[in-house]
């Protein structure tokens, strides 16, 4: 799981959100939060990029958006 799925609890933003404001399908963001698998039909890392603008627009600070794509445990 990526941290990104936490950053968006605390941010209060669902991923339905993300999905919208990044132009993917809920089950593609699914798939990236939960199990950090890249849609293949995008550029990953200008995906990277409109999520990081995402995450600054809903006010996340630099260390947050820094940390959003790093993996973390599911059951910790």
């Amino acid at each position: 799981m990526l941290k990104l799925k936490e950053v968006l609890v605390d941010l209060n933003a669902a991923q339905e959100d993300l999905a919208q404001a990044v132009d993917l399908s809920c089950m593609a963001v699914v798939h990236l939060v939960d199990h950090n698998l890249w849609p293949g039909s995008f550029d990953r890392k200008s995906l990277e990029g409109r999520i990081v603008r995402f995450l600054a627009q809903r006010g996340a600070n630099v260390h947050v958006i820094g940390s959003a794509f790093e993996e973390v445990d599911a059951d910790a």
